[in-house]
């Protein structure tokens, strides 16, 4: 569909304000068609809606509606977000075994949008067998959940480990299998596109936390990184990466821990191919990062050859947080998507994409406690209660704006400048949900 674009300009004093989340849910339009044009009813239309370019902490909000006879299904949507949807329909002939239909990922779009989904790829409900489950009897009954990048679902899946998990509908664009013990923490994840994959089974981790002069810490939460939910890219626009922690541990008054992680082999023995991902995180100060990478032991986030097979060490010296004042309205929260930096051979480093996360509280202060000592950079965002954002440039090292951090004097948002876009149909008409 072409658009033609006319776009206006409107200045005024003072922040922007999105009073998006204020206003009502609108209403979103689905037509969808097989591959000859021809309206399809009881289809399964999924929108998932979310900000694709915000994804760490990013709302989402999720809607399922079936078509009519006439292929059309209607779908009241936030005008806060971003929109993907797809549709599934079973075949034709109105048994779902003998196999489906599904579109592809239309988006993004806005609420208000008119939307034709075409039903063209051949799908059938895979069935997955998960090996493994034996060894982890004493953390069960496991739950095996389907999802898809962000926005999107979560989909609880139904079977068991001897008779197989069944992709359902709401699973089509599934990408990732996640395994969650008996109290819904993630253990482990995968890739979907095999029938059968293997979790691994239960491994101890002996862990030791301390401070710069070797003395023990004694209540740190130790967790786990057990994979990153990808963003949705359909239209090419893309955010950062959702990290899906599991919480492990507390260290005791001798600054240990043993936590169990599911790993092919013991990974202080021998690291292997998969990497492992471990924070020790006291609280006031910098998180530390240990585990495998690259299939070399990751100690105190730095890359070693070998390590005390007995215990992972973390080492987590007094630091400043980084620490800033704002004039900003109450319930402003302060983010920070930063790229850590392990250390590895010959004076290089990997990078480590995080996200912080803290509110401002009522003098307008905030400080981020937990960034690690050392920085490739960070971008920082005022995320405004009504949902709109203050964004400010990347910047190289462990810095804040500047004005920010090296002044006790608030900074004080500047005049900001509003750009209205109207998207119109080549007739003239409004481009809904473009």
């Amino acid at each position: 569909m072409r658009f033609v674009f006319a776009v206006a300009l409107a200045l005024w004093l003072g922040p922007a304000v999105a009073l998006a989340q204020a206003r009502p849910r609108q209403p979103t339009f689905v037509r969808v068609l097989d591959a000859a044009g021809q309206p399809i009813a009881g289809a399964e239309v999924t929108f998932a809606g979310g900000l694709p370019h915000f994804a760490a902490s990013a709302p989402s909000d999720v809607l399922v509606v079936v078509s009519d006879a006439r292929g059309r299904a209607t779908a009241k949507l936030r005008p806060d977000l971003c929109y993907v949807a797809w549709a599934v329909v079973a075949d034709r002939k109105g048994a779902a075994e003998v196999g489906q239909q599904r579109s592809a990922v239309h988006g993004y779009f806005a609420a208000g949008a008119l939307l034709e989904v075409p039903c063209t790829q051949a799908w059938a409900a895979p069935r997955l067998r998960v090996q493994g489950f034996e060894a982890w009897a004493e953390h069960g009954p496991l739950q095996c959940v389907a999802w898809t990048d962000y926005p999107g679902t979560a989909e609880p899946l139904e079977g068991s480990a001897a008779a197989g998990f069944v992709l359902g509908r709401g699973a089509a664009h599934a990408s990732t299998l996640e395994v969650r013990d008996r109290h819904g923490r993630a253990l482990w994840a995968t890739g979907l596109g095999s029938a059968e994959v293997s979790l691994p089974p239960p491994q101890q981790v002996a862990v030791r936390v301390v401070d710069e002069s070797g003395a023990p810490l004694q209540g740190v939460p130790i967790r786990q990184r057990v994979w990153r939910r990808q963003v949705l890219r359909p239209s090419g626009v893309g955010g950062m990466a959702e990290a899906r922690f599991a919480e492990l541990g507390v260290t005791d008054a001798d600054g240990r821990c043993t936590v169990v992680v599911a790993y092919a082999q013991d990974p202080l023995q021998k690291p292997g191919s998969a990497d492992l991902f471990l924070f020790a995180c006291p609280p006031g100060r910098a998180e530390v990062a240990g585990g495998v990478l690259l299939r070399r032991p990751l100690r105190s986030d730095r890359r070693v050859t070998e390590v005390d097979g007995r215990e992972l060490v973390f080492t987590c010296p007094t630091g400043e947080p980084l620490r800033a004042r704002v004039q900003v309205p109450a319930g402003t929260r302060a983010c920070l998507q930063a790229v850590a930096t392990f250390a590895t051979d010959a004076g290089s480093y990997q990078h480590d994409p995080r996200w912080y996360e803290v509110p401002v509280d009522g003098d307008g202060w905030f400080d981020f406690a937990a960034v690690p000592a050392k920085l490739h950079g960070a971008a920082l965002r005022l995320w405004h209660p009504d949902g709109s954002v203050w964004a400010f440039p990347f910047l190289a090292g462990r810095e804040l704006p500047e004005g920010m951090a090296a002044s006790v004097q608030p900074w004080r948002n500047p005049t900001l400048t509003a750009l209205q876009v109207a998207v119109v149909e080549p007739d003239g008409g409004p481009a809904r949900g473009a």
